[in-house]
Order: C-alpha cells, then sequence, then structure tokens
C-alpha cells in the first residue's frame, strides 16, 4: 500500500474510481473522495490515516469481522475508522459515500484533536448526524460542481471537523424549551449563573431566585434545560474557558480562578473530562492554528 496515498488501496479495493477527488491544502489538509459502488464485499486493509467514512444515499452497508456483523449504516450514517484498523465491508446493493482522509500534517486544531481521540480507540467509532450528513454532501456536491468556491469548501469542512469532534465528546448542548411554563424563572437563574460563574452556586441559592424550593427548582430546570443546574454551570464554564484559551493571553490559572473553579487542577481535570485534552494542549493546538473561527469574547 502506498502510505502516503492511501485513497488508492481504498479504490482497489473498491473496484471503482472516485467520482470526486481533492485534497484541502494547508491548514487543512485533508483528502476528500465520493464513492458509487454496486453491491459487493471488499475488506480495506489497516490505513495510515484516520477516515470519517459518510454514507449519503443507496443501500444498507454493513460492516463485519469473521462472518459476524458489527455495525449496520443507513444513508446519513456516519462513522470513524482509527487509523490502522482493518474493515470487512458488505455493501447490500448501490451505496454512494464521501470519505474523509485525516493526514497527519494538518494544522487545523479539530483535525488533529479528533486523530488524537482515534489514537486511544479500537473499533469503528459511529458519529451519525444530520448536520455531518448535510454538510458533507454539500463539500461533496461542491467539489464535483467544480464550483471554484475553494474558500466556502474549506469552511463547510471546518464546521463538518468542529461536529464531529462535539459528537465524539458527547458536548451538551444548552437548549430552552420556549414552551416551558416556568420559562421567565429559568432565565432569571441562567442570567444570574452567568454574572456569577466566578462564585460557589449552591442549588439553595440559585433556588432563590426563582422563589421555588429546592426540590421543585431542580425538576423544573431540568425539565426546561436537559440537564441538573451542576452540568449547566459546569458546560457553561468549560464553554467561557474554550474562548478564553483561544482568543486570550490569560494565564490558565487565571482562566480557573475567573470560572469559579477550586484551583488549577480542578480546573484541568474537567477540562479534560469533557474535551479530551488539557487547557494547555488544548491552547496550543488552536495557536498552532491559522484559522480565525470568527468568535468573539464576551
Amino acid at each position: 500500500m502506498n502510505n502516503s496515498e492511501p485513497w488508492l488501496h481504498v479504490r482497489e479495493q473498491l473496484g471503482v474510481q472516485p467520482i470526486v477527488s481533492q485534497q484541502l491544502l494547508e491548514p487543512l489538509n485533508i483528502h476528500i473522495e465520493r464513492y458509487m459502488c454496486e453491491a459487493k464485499s471488499f475488506k480495506i486493509n489497516p490505513l495510515p490515516y484516520p477516515l470519517l467514512i459518510v454514507h449519503s444515499s443507496g443501500s444498507k452497508a454493513e460492516e463485519m469481522s469473521e462472518g459476524q456483523i458489527h455495525d449496520r449504516f443507513y444513508p446519513g450514517y456516519s462513522a470513524l475508522v482509527p487509523a490502522m484498523q482493518a474493515t470487512h465491508w458488505k455493501f447490500t446493493g448501490f451505496v454512494d459515500f464521501t470519505a474523509f482522509y485525516f493526514l497527519p500534517c494538518s494544522n487545523d486544531p479539530f483535525s488533529q484533536l479528533i486523530i488524537q481521540f482515534c489514537q486511544e480507540r479500537k473499533g469503528l467509532v459511529p458519529v451519525s448526524d444530520a448536520l455531518v450528513a448535510a454538510v458533507a454532501a454539500q463539500i461533496s456536491d461542491e467539489i464535483f460542481q467544480e464550483r471554484k468556491q475553494e474558500v466556502f469548501t474549506e469552511r463547510l469542512v471546518f464546521v463538518l471537523l468542529e461536529k464531529v469532534w462535539r459528537i465524539l465528546n458527547a458536548e451538551q448542548t444548552i437548549k430552552m424549551n420556549p414552551d416551558h411554563v416556568q420559562l421567565g424563572r429559568i432565565q432569571k437563574v441562567v442570567t444570574y449563573i452567568q454574572k456569577n460563574v466566578d462564585k460557589h452556586l449552591t442549588i439553595k441559592e440559585l433556588a432563590s431566585v426563582t422563589l421555588l424550593s429546592e426540590t421543585h427548582f431542580r425538576r423544573v430546570f431540568i425539565e426546561a434545560i436537559g440537564c441538573t443546574p451542576h452540568q449547566f454551570i459546569t458546560q457553561y464554564r468549560i464553554q467561557q474557558a474554550k474562548k478564553w484559551l483561544i482568543y486570550s493571553k490569560m494565564p490558565i490559572i487565571a482562566i480557573a480562578t475567573e470560572l469559579g473553579f477550586n484551583d488549577q487542577s480542578h480546573f484541568t481535570v474537567t477540562f479534560k473530562k469533557l474535551l479530551g485534552v488539557t487547557p494547555g494542549k488544548y491552547r496550543q493546538l488552536f495557536n498552532r492554528s491559522s484559522i480565525n473561527y470568527g468568535q468573539k469574547l464576551d
């Protein structure tokens, strides 16, 4: 196998040429190919780089080992194949899918985070998500139509990578339920949390803001937000920390203090538990990147 161009091995095993093939250069350094195949069974030998497969349309695809089905993939499903992981596939009919090959020379922080994540995993990692499937399809169409909008295509890839990373880390999406009867009280307590994020916030204190009992407040909060008050506070603190790590030069210990963590060690353990990397590593990855993600500090 040509380790510098592993997609050539995939083409050989599929027995088809891609209808789309393009490599996006720095800072992404990702190779993209789209294939259309008839029903068949084939094996892909271990590849030197991780591979994201997005099933766009067609029949069911099965990933197998020793005659046993491990996973079934339908249109809209996606999966990460870690480096050095052999896979055996069976297509039950026509299948249209796009493959994103992660090259190690990528300077994109989310690519690096995904590559690092894959190093710690064995077997396929499902990342099925409607947005991932839709963005992958748009990327493929942009390249296929040769619209020469490279900047737009790259921005779509950035969205895809960040979404995949969020799925891998199961980042909780904080979303209020607009139909909840207690939404006004919940909005009030959320504002209170944001203004006092540097303090040790208790359920008793938060409940007093809403004029509800502690038990009633906790139940109402979970119904409206989808997580406990403690989970919300932790998630909000980490979201703020991510911005400050990328867009400021604040020392990590200062960030920990400003966001109400007991100490830098507590902050580091919490950050790594949620994102898979330490705050220092996260800052290093994004500082190495020349990408402007367009966010502003609050």
